[in-house]
C-alpha cells in the first residue's frame, strides 16, 4: 500500500488495521515531504503493528515513485487521501 502525503497517517491507520486482520504482512510505502514526520509516524505504526512493513520516502510524489523498486504482481493500492484541512 503506498499512500501519497501520508502525513502522521491517522487516517490511513484505519485502512491498516483492516488489512492487518485479513493478511500475515503488508509493506507501507508512505510517502512525505517531511522525514521528521514520516519517522515519527512509522515508529508509531510498527509499535501498533508488528507485522507491518514500511518503506518510507522522503520526497515529493515523483521522486518517490520513481525511485520505488519493482514491485511484482503483487497487487498494489495508491492511496491520496488529501488534507483533513479546509
Amino acid at each position: 500500500m503506498i499512500e501519497l502525503g501520508s502525513g502522521n497517517a491517522e487516517k490511513t491507520q484505519t485502512i491498516i488495521e483492516a488489512f492487518m486482520r485479513q493478511r500475515q504482512e503488508l509493506l507501507f510505502i508512505p510517502v512525505d515531504i517531511s522525514a521528521s514526520v514520516l519517522a515519527e509516524s512509522s515508529h508509531a505504526l510498527l509499535d501498533s503493528y508488528p507485522r507491518l512493513r514500511i518503506n518510507a520516502y522522503a520526497a515529493d510524489y515523483f521522486q518517490a515513485l520513481g525511485a520505488l523498486p519493482p514491485l511484482g504482481r503483487t497487487p498494489v493500492l495508491v492511496l491520496f487521501l488529501g488534507s483533513k484541512h479546509w
